[in-house]
Parts: structure tokens; sequence; C-alpha cells
């Protein structure tokens, strides 16, 4: 089952970067598989900024608190970044809820609304100008 949910995560990445360069973003990977906890994919575009994202692909409901998919290395790294500047969150997608939330934490119950993001038509996938305000806002909320 692990190995079909990596495929999966790896395949909405590369949907997701398609979707976000048609609406006009810079999205490109930046995980390394020989550099542990660097986040997945790295989005740009002039009128917000950047915003780093680890993007993790769930088969759960999210009803209870349960591990978002974050290994502590990755959660540390993003923490680090935040710290410094450098706007970074976790992007979980719930297969069974067919929707996105922005998070920074290990374990999580799903969150508030205004942090959870539909999932757009098969070609669209995310809306990149929606993923960055309500990423911004969470970091904002939490002091960075």
């Amino acid at each position: 089952m692990e190995k079909s949910k990596t495929k999966k995560e790896l395949e909405l990445q590369a949907a997701m970067i398609k979707s976000l360069h048609k609406q006009g973003w810079f999205a490109t990977k930046t995980s390394d598989r020989f550099r542990a906890g660097r986040p997945d994919l790295r989005i740009g575009k002039r009128e917000f900024g950047q915003l780093d994202v680890e993007l993790k692909y769930s088969l759960d409901s999210f009803t209870a608190e349960q591990d978002t998919g974050l290994t502590k290395l990755q959660w540390l790294k993003i923490k680090e970044m935040n710290e410094h500047g450098i706007p970074s969150v976790c992007l979980v997608y719930s297969e069974r809820l067919d929707l996105f939330f922005v998070t920074t934490l290990l374990r999580e119950t799903l969150p508030p609304p205004h942090r959870c993001l539909k999932k757009l038509p098969r070609c669209e996938v995310i809306n990149g100008d929606l993923l960055f305000t309500v990423s911004i806002g969470h970091l904002n909320e939490l002091g960075y």
C-alpha cells in the first residue's frame, strides 16, 4: 500500500507543477533524494512571492488526530525555514475527502475550513493563488 501512496504522491506533484504553470506560476520540484527534509516543491509568482511546499498524500479522512505524513526531519526543516523568513508549509491531500489542507504539524485532525482547499477538476488540480493566500494566512496566524 505504501508504494501506491508514494506513486500517487509523485503523480500529484507532477500534475500540480503542470497546473500551476498553466496558471502563470513558477513551480519546480526541489526535493532531492540525497538531501533529506527538503520540501518537495517551490512555487512563486511575482504578485505573491515564493512558497515552499511539502506535499503529502493521505488515504485517510482525518476525523481524529493522526499523522499528516511529515517526518520529524521535514517538520524541523519547515519550522527552521519559516523562522528564517522562507515561507514553507505541508500540503496534505486527503483522497477520501478529495481536498487539500495546509498545515505545519506532525499530527492533526482535519483543520478548520479556512485551511482547506477543494481539489479542482483533473486539469487544474489546485488554485495557486488560493494555495498561496491560505498558506501565508496560516503562517501569519502562527506568528511567522
